[in-house]
């Protein structure tokens, strides 16, 4: 559906065989070749909490060297190359509830609904992102869950596109503020 500003996006996953499955929803938008994914870490980062509060899920093939992925203090960028040697794919548990793409000073951001009591797949990951030389994966998960026959899971997403010229992407800092600034436009909770 289309609201002010947005596309409204549901992902429905319905259990159509004869004995229940646990499963959740995955929400995987392929972006264009030449962007880079913007993931936020952790939606709060308190000195004084001396527990973990973030996680990083690697794939097998993920080499935390490559020159691809840049992982900042509350950012993890993920640049998609078109001449990468091989694929790259990460998750973290972000409770924020938002992913978001930079590509030809545009900024994709799609946000979605985290509960942070629930059990999500792949280790706890609420987003997911892989790259190879054609394209990039942002990926939104949904909380597991055990389907009965007939019934369904949903996961709605909304997407918002701003012209965002000159995006800092080398300065933490700054691209936190700027997009920020970006998702305090959409009118949603941040």
């Amino acid at each position: 559906t289309m609201g002010e500003g947005y596309i409204e996006v549901d992902h429905i996953l319905t259990n159509e065989g004869l004995w229940p499955v646990e499963a959740a929803p995955w929400a995987l938008s392929v972006m264009a070749p030449g962007g880079t994914a913007i993931l936020q870490a952790a939606k709060e980062r308190d000195p004084d909490n001396l527990l973990p509060n973030r996680s990083l899920i690697l794939w097998p093939y993920t080499d935390l060297t490559d020159p691809r992925l840049v992982l900042g203090r509350d950012l993890i960028l993920l640049h998609q190359r078109t001449d990468a040697a091989g694929p790259i794919k990460l998750g973290v548990n972000n409770d924020s509830g938002w992913a978001a793409y930079y590509n030809q000073n545009h900024l994709f951001i799609k946000r979605f609904a985290v509960d942070i009591f629930a059990v999500y797949p792949d280790n706890g990951c609420t987003v997911e992102c892989y790259t190879n030389a054609q394209m990039l994966e942002l990926e939104s998960l949904g909380s597991l869950v055990l389907l009965e026959p007939g019934e369904s899971a949903y996961h709605t997403e909304r997407w918002y596109l701003f012209e965002a010229p000159g995006l800092p992407l080398g300065d933490e800092v700054a691209l936190l503020e700027a997009v920020n600034s970006h998702l305090s436009r959409t009118g949603e909770p941040g």
